[in-house]
């Protein structure tokens, strides 16, 4: 996933993170929101996309996205610290590789 975090006016000692609720289910494989961490966003560049990793995916949810396509859901969770000047926070080219 590459999240964009707005350049201006967001609180800088704490900006947010991405929470493990972005995390797969997969009704159909009995893959239900496995825990796959967090990623804190302020170490992160402003007002760019950029790239971040979560922890690897448990066995049966990277088994799952990599048999025959199957109804999948994705819950992204950002929690940001914005201010009214903030602006959005974009993320973009969300993805499960092995």
């Amino acid at each position: 996933m590459s999240p964009t975090i707005p350049s201006a006016g967001v609180n800088h000692p704490w900006i947010g993170q991405l929470d493990d609720s972005m995390s797969p289910t997969i009704p159909s494989a009995g893959v239900n929101h496995p825990w796959i961490g967090n990623v804190a966003l302020t170490p992160l560049d402003r007002g760019k996309f950029v790239r971040v990793h979560f922890a690897q995916l448990p066995t049966a949810a990277r088994n799952a996205l990599s048999a025959t396509p199957r109804t999948t859901h994705v819950k992204l969770q950002i929690n940001v610290n914005a201010t009214t000047n903030s602006g959005p926070c974009y993320p973009d080219n969300v993805r499960f590789e092995s």
